[in-house]
C-alpha cells in the first residue's frame, strides 16, 4: 500500500518544494509493541500467574481503599458483567499516555507520546513497577499527535476488542491449564489537555469544561487575546456578599444557585478518566504566585488585560503610569502580609522591611510542604523595599 485509503495520502515523505516522493522515508514511523503476545508470555511465568489472580483472594476487610479491587468501578464490573468477573484470571486495564520532550532544553517542540497500559489485577507493591508497565505505543513526532491521537490507537483499540468480546487462548503455568482470557479497560489516566485529545473533549475554548459544555461561563477579551472563565461565584453561597459585588467581577450579580454537591460516592461511582492531579495543582500554584509577584512573562495581569477590563467598564481610566504606581504599592502589601507565612514555611529569618524570595523557591515549597536542603538564592527573583 503506497497511498493512504482515506485521504490518499502519500506513504513516503514528499519533498514540499518538488513534490518529488522520497520512497525510502516514510511519511510517519508509529512503533506498537503487541500486547496479546506479551500476556501470553506472563501467564507462562508460574510466579506471575499466580500474582495476577490474587486479587480474588485478598479483599480489604476495613473498608479502606488501597487496591482498585476496593473501589466501586471494580464491583460495577463484576455486577454488570458476572461471567467475566468468574474469572479471576481476567485482565482489568488502565491506559496513560501524555507527551514528553525528549531533548529537554534543547529542543522546546519535539513531543512523543508513550502510551502505556497498567494491570490491575497484581498486587499493589508490583502494580506500577516498571516491569509491569505495559509500553504499548510509541508515538514519535516533531508535534503532538492532538485529536489524531486515535488514529494512532486503532492497532491498540483492536487488540482490546479482540480480548474483550472473544478472548485469547492462553497457556496458564501455574495451574498447568489452557483457558481463554479476557479483559478490560476499567479507564484512562492522563492530564487536562491529553484528557481532551483522548475522549474527543472540548477542554480549551469556549467551551472548555466538558462537564458544563455550552453553559460553560467564558469571555474573550479581544485586546488580552484569550479567553476567561468566570462565574465561580455561583458556588458561594446564596447570601455571600461577593454575589452582589458586580464591580469585583464581571459587571453582573450572581443570582444563580449552587449547584449540587457531590459526595465522594457519587464522583467515583461513574468514574472513566482520571486527571493528574499534580499538573493541575502545579500550574494553578505557579499562576497565582507569579501573578502576586508580578514575575515577568508569567504573570496574568498585562496592561491588555487592563485595557480589556476598561472596555468592559470594569476599571476606570488613569493614566498607564499611576495604574502600575498603584500595583506596586498593592504588590507592595501582599508580600508584607506573605512574611510571616513565608518565614514560618521556610522556617528562616526575613530582614525586616525587606523580602527577597525566590519564586521557584516558593512555588515548590507552597506545592509540596516545607522545603528542606535547598538554597534560597536560586531562581527569578522579586524585591520589595
Amino acid at each position: 500500500m503506497q497511498n493512504c485509503l482515506e485521504c490518499n495520502a502519500s506513504r513516503w515523505k514528499v519533498n514540499p518544494w518538488t513534490n518529488e516522493i522520497n520512497t525510502r522515508v516514510p511519511a510517519k514511523v508509529l512503533r506498537y509493541f503487541p500486547i496479546i503476545p506479551r500476556i501470553k508470555r506472563m501467564f507462562l511465568s508460574a510466579s506471575n500467574s499466580e500474582l495476577l489472580t490474587l486479587h480474588s483472594t485478598h479483599h480489604n476487610q476495613d473498608g479502606m481503599m488501597r487496591h482498585p479491587i476496593d473501589s466501586i468501578q471494580w464491583r460495577t464490573v463484576d455486577q454488570k458483567w458476572p461471567s467475566f468477573a468468574s474469572e479471576p484470571r481476567n485482565l482489568r486495564f488502565g491506559l496513560a499516555t501524555d507527551g514528553f520532550n525528549p531533548y529537554k532544553n534543547l529542543s522546546s517542540t519535539h513531543s512523543i507520546w508513550p502510551v502505556i497500559l497498567v494491570i490491575y489485577n497484581l498486587p499493589p507493591n508490583v502494580c506500577k513497577s516498571s516491569k509491569n508497565l505495559m509500553l504499548s505505543l510509541h508515538i514519535p513526532s516533531p508535534k503532538q499527535p492532538g485529536n489524531d491521537i486515535d488514529v494512532y490507537l486503532e492497532l491498540l483499540i483492536d487488540d482490546l476488542k479482540e480480548l474483550w468480546m472473544n478472548g485469547v487462548e492462553m497457556y496458564d503455568a501455574y495451574k498447568r491449564v489452557t483457558f481463554y482470557l479476557k479483559a478490560i479497560l476499567l479507564w484512562t489516566i492522563n492530564d487536562f489537555p491529553a484528557y481532551g485529545n483522548v475522549t474527543g473533549l472540548t477542554t480549551k475554548g469556549e467551551f472548555a469544561c466538558p462537564v458544563c459544555g455550552p453553559d460553560t461561563c467564558s469571555q474573550w477579551l479581544v485586546l488580552a487575546n484569550k479567553t476567561v472563565y468566570l462565574g465561580y461565584r455561583m458556588f458561594l453561597a446564596q447570601n455571600h456578599p461577593f454575589r452582589s459585588k458586580h464591580k469585583w467581577f464581571d459587571g453582573t450579580k450572581e443570582r444563580r444557585r449552587r449547584p449540587k454537591i457531590f459526595t465522594g460516592l457519587a464522583v467515583v461511582l461513574p468514574l472513566r478518566h482520571n486527571l493528574d492531579v499534580m499538573h493541575i495543582k502545579k500550574n494553578v500554584c505557579e499562576c497565582v504566585l507569579t501573578t502576586i509577584l508580578d514575575v515577568n512573562g508569567k504573570s496574568k495581569i498585562e496592561n491588555e488585560s487592563r485595557r480589556d477590563l476598561e472596555l468592559l467598564e470594569l476599571m476606570e481610566d488613569m493614566p498607564m503610569e499611576e495604574k502600575c504606581a498603584n500595583n506596586m504599592l498593592n504588590k507592595c502589601s501582599i508580600l508584607e502580609n506573605l512574611k510571616v507565612l513565608v518565614d514560618f514555611i521556610l522556617g528562616r529569618n526575613i530582614i525586616q522591611g525587606k523580602l527577597t524570595l525566590s519564586v521557584d523557591t516558593m512555588v515548590e515549597t507552597m506545592t509540596s510542604g516545607r522545603k528542606r536542603g535547598k538554597s534560597v538564592t536560586e531562581g527569578n527573583y522579586v524585591q520589595c523595599a
